[in-house]
């Protein structure tokens, strides 16, 4: 098989987990006590269409919110081909609104799912999709506008060159970006890529590739990845074992990130059995959370998320600090599917959230924790709950997630009411 075709099975696999997580049937949730979080502005595709899947993936940095739509239409008649729309905060605030700008592909040639992933810092935009390219956006000096990208990243094609078809996380000067399957569909591995001096430009070989050393054929690992300071995390598959993961701590050199680098520490989890660390990851100063993403009704407990937070001593192989849960009894409701942390605020997505509201069924949340006095701890009780104004069956709120000071972005991809046009919320926490 290809190195494309994989790249696309891999896309597809998380397409169909997505899938599953919203139709899955659940339990009643005890949410009558949890405070609401104000919606302040919905985001729309002024284009977006049935299959666009707007909400897929969101990125938040400052002001600017970037949203992948990986079955939207690329501008040239192509539906599959996706794009990825850019949203501005008014001078008077947030308010309901479609994008300022659309960003697309300049090589899109039929499903290749542009914006499965995006990640913003400053004025960069990072995008990825089916192929084994990750395209970069600068912001022009007049402001976001429609346009094509500034630079492609990609990696050796020849022997095990990397997918790059897993999500992405970019930090100032710095894009990353998790490579589950290789030439050959086994290792995984994150790809670390560097802007050079004169600005971003098409680069064909990353600057350092990061795995764990204990990797196995088929690990398929790094699907997930985050990045803050010196130090990158990503989800990685125990030596062995087909279901239960462990988060692996890369920290950067002194002389930089440059070559092939493995962990230097192993983050792993108390409870096992439940898909440990297949959700999202997310790094923030000296504390690392990730998701487990239980899909499992029958076998599996309910979701939750782990947090670790640095020894004084530095990081080191270590179990968890705390866990996180939203106090439900249910199962399968992708409880940590996607998870974001700024400082000391924890925001969860759980897109398969079953709830009755006026003695109907619906499904999708996302839930914040903040940080208690004495630091993290084991609890079931979110601090509150964020649900979308127009909040409707299977429309899978909270597939996505992220967060920028004191901004939450939630994605939908699946709504609204089951459209599958896809639609974003900012909240403020």
């Amino acid at each position: 098989m290809s190195h494309m075709n994989f790249c696309k099975l891999a896309a597809s696999l998380l397409t169909l987990v997505a899938a599953f997580q919203v139709t899955v049937q659940a339990g009643t949730r005890p949410i009558s006590t949890i405070p609401t979080v104000s919606q302040l502005a919905e985001l729309k595709g002024s284009d977006a269409t049935y299959l666009s899947n707007l909400g897929y993936s969101v990125a938040v940095s400052g002001t600017t919110v970037v949203v992948g739509a990986p079955g939207g239409n690329d501008g040239q008649g192509n539906f599959t081909d996706g794009a990825a729309y850019v949203f501005l905060k008014p001078v008077n605030g947030w308010q309901n609104m479609t994008q300022v700008a659309k960003l697309t592909a300049s090589d899109n040639g039929g499903s290749n799912g542009f914006g499965l992933s995006v990640a913003i810092s400053g004025n960069t935009i990072a995008v990825n999709s089916n192929l084994p390219e990750i395209y970069v956006f600068t912001e022009p000096v007049g402001g976001w506008v429609n346009m094509t990208e500034t630079a492609i990243l990609t990696a050796p094609s020849t022997g095990l060159g990397p997918c790059l078809c897993g999500h992405l996380a970019i930090q100032n000067d710095t894009v990353i970006v998790g490579s589950p399957l290789d030439a050959l569909g086994n290792y995984g591995s994150i790809e670390v890529y560097i802007k050079p001096k004169g600005g971003w430009q098409n680069l064909s070989q990353p600057n350092a590739t990061l795995s764990q050393s204990n990797a196995q054929f088929e690990d398929q690992s790094f699907r997930s990845v985050a990045i803050s300071g010196g130090t990158i995390v990503g989800e990685g598959l125990v030596q062995g074992n087909t279901s239960e993961y462990s988060i692996f701590l890369f920290i950067k050199p002194a002389a930089g990130w440059s070559g092939n680098l493995t962990e230097a520490a192993v983050l792993s989890s108390t409870q096992t059995g439940n898909d440990f660390g297949s959700g999202g990851v997310a790094v923030s100063g000296n504390t690392v959370i990730a998701g487990s993403n239980s899909s499992n009704i029958t076998f599996f407990p309910p979701s939750f998320v782990d947090v670790w937070v640095e020894p004084a001593g530095g990081w080191a192989n270590m179990t968890e600090t705390a866990q996180l849960s939203d106090g439900t009894t249910t199962y399968a409701d992708g409880f940590g599917a996607s998870v974001a942390i700024v400082s000391n605020t924890v925001a969860v997505g759980a897109p398969s959230a079953y709830v009755l509201k006026s003695g109907k069924a619906y499904r999708g949340a996302a839930f914040v924790f903040t940080e208690p006095a004495g630091g993290w701890k084991t609890t079931a009780t979110p601090n509150s709950r964020l649900f979308n104004s127009d909040w409707t069956s299977n429309d899978a709120f909270g597939t996505s997630v992220s967060m920028s000071g004191a901004n939450i972005v939630v994605g939908a991809p699946y709504g609204p009411n089951g459209s599958l046009n896809g639609e974003a919320y900012v909240f403020k926490k």
